[in-house]
């Protein structure tokens, strides 16, 4: 599947975002309203999640994936609201919406390629990139600062991401700079590693299957061989400390699917390493025109998924119809 691109040009929307319209009141409606929130009050308003995952930043992900139009994770740490990734076209993520156009954003947010902040006696400077303003810039909103996911093919908000100062620290996802005492050490906490990479397995089948509803494409199932296969893929790229060529013909691979029940025509394969976590691997996939062809390909039928610490590989196969 040929996707045209149509990255927009990031000069003039910049220029744009300077301008007096930019948005920084209190957030008075939607999910970034619980940025904060006590978990009651999350589950007043969303109910219980589908499960709780892991997260290796100290919080935990509450899932709430009832469906591909409104996917929800919501991090908390200490009972309180401290992140949140959301995508699907019917969540309310006022004052942004899914599909909304980067000119309708940057004439109404102010987009910047540095961002700064003080927590406590320290200050932090965050500088973005080109790459970065184009498909990931950093804006804010009230207290609450907002990373934006665009989709550079078509020029639109493809998923949000919402932290508070602290974890926006945390997780630092641009070049980072600082003045004071020091930075925010990173923590130093005992986690399952084990459980850490199945979540996050889930979380990439379950954002996977949102974008590809996007486009009207059937849901993909999940394959339990294929997804073996990835989890051997990703071990081997880490011992290797390099992301390994994929082969979409490759017999062997094929053959090792097939142990399990059924034949395959069609077979491709993602990688990915060191991104922050499953939502920023899948959109950073999105975003790669090989990988996107992939993830919408209208041909596959199932997917399997292997994380092996830093280290992702997707597994797209097509099952004949019985």
């Amino acid at each position: 599947m040929n996707q045209k691109d149509s990255t927009y040009e990031f000069d003039q929307a910049l220029e744009n975002s300077l301008g007096e319209n930019a948005t920084t009141k209190d957030p008075t409606e939607g999910l970034i309203t619980l940025i904060g929130k006590n978990q009651r009050e999350v589950e007043d308003k969303l109910g219980k999640p589908k499960r709780i995952d892991l997260s290796k930043y100290g919080y935990d992900w509450w899932i709430y994936n009832r469906n591909q139009k409104e996917y929800v994770q919501i991090g908390i740490e200490n009972g309180e609201v401290v992140t949140l990734f959301a995508i699907g076209d019917e969540i309310n993520i006022t004052p942004f919406q899914i599909g909304q156009s980067m000119g309708d954003i940057y004439s109404s947010h102010l987009i910047d390629t540095t961002v700064s902040l003080q927590v406590d006696e320290t200050t932090y400077r965050f500088e973005l990139s080109e790459e970065d303003i184009n498909t990931r810039p950093l804006t804010k909103v009230g207290n609450v600062y907002v990373q934006l996911y665009i989709d550079k093919f078509k020029g639109t908000l493809s998923s949000i991401r919402l932290m508070d100062a602290s974890t926006l620290i945390r997780l630092h996802p641009y070049a980072i700079g600082y003045e004071g005492e020091n930075i925010v050490a990173p923590l130093e906490k005992e986690i399952n590693e084990e459980k850490l990479d199945r979540d996050q397995e889930r979380q990439i089948f379950d954002i996977t299957n949102v974008i590809r509803a996007r486009f009207h494409l059937e849901l993909l199932e999940w394959d339990e061989n294929a997804s073996i296969l990835a989890l051997d893929k990703s071990k081997d790229m880490y011992k290797n400390r390099a992301l390994l060529k994929s082969n979409k013909e490759n017999d062997e691979q094929l053959d090792i699917i097939e142990k399990g029940e059924g034949t395959f025509s069609t077979f491709g394969e993602n990688h990915a390493a060191n991104y922050m976590d499953a939502p920023a691997a899948v959109e950073g996939w999105f975003n790669s025109r090989d990988d996107r062809e992939n993830l919408l390909d209208d041909e596959y039928t199932h997917l399997g998924i292997g994380v092996y610490k830093t280290y992702i590989t997707q597994n797209y196969i097509k099952k004949p119809e019985l």
